[in-house]
């Protein structure tokens, strides 16, 4: 499969449908070559996951790739992220590695919204969580479903796709029953400062005509 970068003047009608149903899936969005640079760190990541990790997955893990870093500042993510967010100014929050091991009957999320997590629950800053797709996604691999005020969809993205999530949307997946495992980078922006100790708190920097001049790995939110 050959993944490309959609053209900006294609993605009119992926922000209708995001803000219509707080969610939409984006086909081929992302070049096979970030595709494969990006699972490739992730899998190294799960291997240090219990060193680096409370949970299964790992947050904020560009914290410990240079690699990843540049994944998660993409140009891809600046353009997505301004896009949906609906303003001009952009900051960071959390860069999370979600593989699912394959066999693994562990790892599994129950329905649930990511602002129901921190100091957000009451929804007024605007997040977004741009999921990267690194594998197929299958019933058999965990499935990947959303609510919204249609009911629940099931959705089967595949690799070099992605999925973004308003923060006040449901969604859920089950256990990867496959004998692989399968990987999502999950990439969380938001239209003000989220000021949650442990989390990215900056701006994302326009790096489409600049280098980011503050470093995320060193500017983690000291406030709770």
């Amino acid at each position: 499969m050959e993944y490309k970068q959609k053209d900006l003047n294609d993605l009119t009608e992926a922000v209708n449908h995001y803000n219509q149903r707080g969610w939409v899936e984006i086909t081929s969005y992302l070049r096979r070559t970030k595709v494969e640079r990006c699972r490739k760190w992730l899998e190294l990541m799960n291997l240090k996951r219990h060193a680096l990790s409370d949970w299964k997955g790992i947050s904020c893990v560009s914290a410990h790739s240079d690699i990843l870093q540049n994944l998660y500042l993409s140009v891809e993510n600046w353009d997505l992220s301004h896009m949906l967010l609906g303003t001009d100014t952009v900051y960071c929050f959390n860069d999370q590695c979600v593989v699912k091991n394959a066999g693994d009957v562990e790892m599994a999320f129950a329905p649930h919204c990511d602002n129901q997590f921190g100091t957000n629950t009451d929804h007024s800053i605007h997040t977004v969580n741009i999921m990267w797709i690194l594998d197929d996604i299958t019933e058999e691999n965990g499935g990947l479903a959303v609510q919204d005020h249609l009911g629940w969809r099931e959705l089967t993205p595949s690799a070099g796709s992605v999925v973004a999530v308003r923060g006040d949307i449901m969604h859920a997946s089950g256990y990867n029953t496959s004998d692989t495992n399968r990987a999502l980078y999950a990439c969380v922006f938001t239209d003000a400062p989220m000021n949650m100790e442990g989390y990215w708190n900056e701006e994302f920097a326009d790096i489409h005509h600049q280098q980011l001049v503050k470093h995320p790995k060193r500017n983690l939110s000291q406030n709770s």
